[in-house]
């Protein structure tokens, strides 16, 4: 392959497709609006302090996993250094109201034997459940790479929810509530909304292996730049793209840049929020049917995040903590605290920051959309930081003063960062009974990748990259160079 392409978005879903399609020997431009690539999982620094944005963790990283094998065929795992978590409990989920606590392992039958002991009249119902979820898990491709990406077509995607599922089997109301609450922090969609193979496919990943890395999001951040560098990519940074046009027949002939200079390409693979091509393409450049499924896509919920500095030994190092609490009230709507993420292994000097996630009502978002008065804006901020903070510390039995909040990112910080509309955190929804969008689009040379195309997530933005190089290179092609 000779031909130009121009990718749109240097965030994990294009950082990857970069580096699959220049090993394949494609001449690549990467589009960044940004300065530097991969803006969202780039940690940032305040003092000593290093504070993750966008990665905690990760599945498809242990011996023979997907990533694992990817990044090694790219030249990325030689810059990286995986850190496994706690297998025994990686997570730790607390309800606040009645003191009940579990710990989530990463091993599918010690998770069966947790939920068994949580919610003892639901066992047979469970030990259904977690055969399932290793089944499903075991014989997709990109939770098994020694299967062939055509064999995909042999699993389509499950027509029933989460709550289907869990309903039939018979399990109490609780273990539902506990396994949709949970989900919506991993992927951003409820019980009744996500379709039980994505459950599956998520909460099956972390069961193989969840590891996260030295030095968290700066470090991959960094080896996907000095990858795409070797690699010969083309990385335009702080210029973002404003256009992409199209011959008379309706195929790409390049992409203008912000700045008003064109790239000549005659395919585009656009990673941004795939409401993005509204914008990219002219009115008459879609049919209307695709005009108003891009029109009509959901986003998942918008996070607000603290950065706090914990004293050591006051949390469990590289152990998450999820708070299932009630929602707190504020002056516009109301926030629900969700999760304690740990911080990665830190770079040597540096001393890691917990990351506070808390999700904001749609009241907040229009607000923040609306550009609210800065002295408004930064009050608003500090009362979030502060609830978020007050449900932590009784959540978790650990004194007022230990937890130190040093920075906030809202959801209008988040979209600037990402393009997301209203700071999505997963961007769009996968959303059971809608029709998904595919990466290859209507457009002739235009391409679609990203993680609310496949699945949420670094693996579901990897394997979101992986599909769309195949549709531009061949799934042969991309799966030899990558996985045999």
């Amino acid at each position: 392959m000779n031909d130009c392409v121009a990718v749109i978005g240097s965030g994990v879903a294009g950082s990857i497709t970069a580096a699959i399609l220049a090993k394949l020997g494609s001449h690549v431009i990467l589009v960044e609006k940004a300065q530097r690539p991969s803006p969202l999982v780039r940690s940032f620094r305040r003092g000593s302090s290093l504070c993750d944005v966008g990665f905690h963790y990760t599945g498809g990283l242990g011996d023979g996993g997907f990533l694992r094998l990817m990044f090694d065929r790219l030249g990325i795992l030689k810059r990286l250094e995986p850190v496994a978590l706690d297998v025994s409990g990686f997570d730790r989920i607390v309800w606040p109201e009645n003191g009940r606590e579990l710990r989530v392992p990463s091993d599918n039958a010690a998770f069966e034997e947790r939920l068994c002991e949580a919610f003892p009249s639901s066992e047979p119902g469970v030990r259904k459940y977690g055969r399932a979820v290793h089944s499903i898990a075991s014989s997709h491709p990109f939770l098994n790479p020694t299967i062939p990406p055509w064999e995909m077509a042999l699993t389509p995607d499950s027509a029933l929810s989460l709550d289907d599922v869990l309903v039939d089997l018979g399990v109490e109301p609780a273990l539902i509530d506990f396994l949709g609450s949970y989900g919506e922090v991993l992927y951003g969609l409820n019980a009744r909304e996500v379709s039980f193979q994505l459950h599956c496919l998520v909460l099956g990943s972390y069961m193989a292996s969840v590891h996260t890395l030295r030095g968290g999001g700066l470090a991959l951040a960094e080896a996907f730049s000095q990858c795409l560098s070797e690699l010969g990519v083309a990385f335009l940074g702080g210029r973002a793209a404003s256009r992409i046009t199209l011959d008379a027949k309706g195929h790409v002939m390049g992409v203008v840049l912000s700045d008003g200079e064109t790239i000549a390409a005659r395919t585009v693979v656009v990673t941004s929020h795939p409401g993005s091509l509204l914008g990219l393409l002219g009115p008459q450049a879609m049919s209307a049917s695709y005009r108003a499924r891009l029109e009509a896509i959901e986003n998942t919920g918008a996070m607000f995040l603290s950065f706090v500095r914990v004293p050591p030994g006051t949390l469990r190092d590289l152990q998450n903590c999820y708070l299932f609490c009630p929602p707190c009230s504020t002056h516009l709507g109301r926030t629900r605290v969700l999760a304690v993420m740990a911080g990665a292994p830190c770079l040597q000097g540096d001393t890691p920051c917990r990351t506070v996630m808390h999700g904001v009502s749609d009241e907040d978002i229009s607000w923040l959309r609306s550009a609210p008065p800065e002295p408004d804006y930064v009050s608003w901020k500090k009362q979030i930081s502060g609830l978020a903070v007050d449900c932590v510390t009784t959540g978790l039995q650990i004194r007022r003063d230990a937890l130190e909040v040093i920075d906030t990112a809202t959801p209008r910080t988040l979209e600037t960062w990402t393009g997301s509309p209203g700071g999505a955190a997963y961007g769009a929804k996968r959303k059971l009974g809608q029709r998904a969008l595919r990466p290859r689009t209507p457009i002739g040379g235009i391409f679609l990748a990203g993680q609310g195309l496949l699945a949420p997530g670094i693996l579901g933005a990897a394997a979101s990259a992986v599909v769309a190089c195949s549709h531009v290179a061949g799934a042969d092609a991309v799966w030899r160079a990558l996985f045999r």
